[in-house]
């Protein structure tokens, strides 16, 4: 008998626990969608960030550089990006981040890939456009 009352705690507790976090994520979404406004900063489920430029009922059109305006389900918008002003630091100041402070942004070695230098020979593959080597 004990046994039977303790797995039907057990079963009760999951099953609020499962919906407890499916309540959570829906006022979660739910907020996200009623931020979006004309002019707000996203970021898609699927990593990609634009701008707002219009909100309809089903759809959101995003700008994601000039000229360049694609249609996304609303339901694909996972994030609201905080103001420009209102995050942690601009482009020219340090992140405050401990692991990134000593980091070189030219990359490993002081170069960075725009040095026009390519990979050391015998290094990698011919790419598509490089014609077959002479094995004559």
């Amino acid at each position: 008998m004990d046994s039977s009352i303790l797995l039907l705690v057990v079963t009760v507790g999951l099953f609020v626990v499962l919906i407890m976090g499916q309540r959570r994520q829906r006022r979660d979404q739910h907020s996200v969608q009623s931020q979006l406004t004309p002019g707000a900063e996203v970021m898609t489920a699927g990593g990609l960030y634009a701008t707002v430029v219009s909100v309809d009922d089903a759809v959101v059109v995003l700008r994601t550089g000039p000229g360049q305006e694609s249609r996304w389900d609303r339901r694909a918008v996972a994030r609201v990006m905080p103001p420009a002003d209102s995050r942690n630091s601009s482009p020219g100041e340090p992140s405050g981040d401990p692991d990134l402070a000593d980091e070189d942004p030219s990359g490993p070695a002081g170069r960075s890939p725009a040095d026009g230098e390519g990979p050391e020979p015998g290094g990698s593959s011919p790419s598509a456009g490089d014609p077959p080597p002479d094995r004559g």
